[in-house]
């Protein structure tokens, strides 16, 4: 499937289950996490920020220019394995500026922006996010690094039938 949104392709305030399509959003990106205290999977999909289509209006949140976004409420998980994502800021935000805490996202095979020297934007000191095996951008490669931790796990093997 391909799914375009101008707030976000998708914005999901319970649990998701993807396996495979393009999301693209202006907004909030492709794929906008909100909990609260949800968990999602998404697996073999490309997510990416896009520019305004011409027709859409974009009525509800101006652009963080990324491709993945979890925001709006604490306790958010996400888990995502063989995923391209894309942003021309980052390509992954995890959002503390409303007071959300608690999130985390653990992400396994998948590729980002590789043209961007700051990858993944992480904020609040609760927020986590879980890079394991497989990925193009390792710990360094994050804007806080004190949220971020390796790991040598396969996410896509901790996905739920579905």
């Amino acid at each position: 499937c391909y799914v375009y949104g101008a707030h976000s392709g998708i914005r999901c305030l319970g649990t998701l289950y993807i396996d495979g399509g393009t999301y693209e959003g202006y907004g909030h990106g492709g794929i906008y996490f909100g909990g609260p205290d949800t968990s999602s999977y998404v697996k073999n999909a490309t997510i990416s920020y896009t520019d305004m289509k011409v027709g859409y209006d974009d009525g509800i949140a101006g652009t963080n220019l990324a491709g993945f976004y979890i925001g709006g409420n604490s306790n958010v998980v996400a888990y995502m394995d063989n995923c391209d994502i894309f942003g021309p800021m980052e390509p992954i935000v995890i959002r503390n500026s409303g007071g959300e805490s608690n999130n985390a996202l653990y992400i396994s095979n998948s590729n980002i922006n590789e043209d961007r020297t700051r990858y993944i934007r992480n904020y609040g000191s609760t927020n986590r996010i879980y890079i394991g095996v497989g990925n193009n951008f390792a710990v360094e490669d994050t804007n806080n690094q004190t949220g971020s931790v390796v790991t040598d796990v396969d996410y896509g093997t901790l996905f739920p039938e579905y």
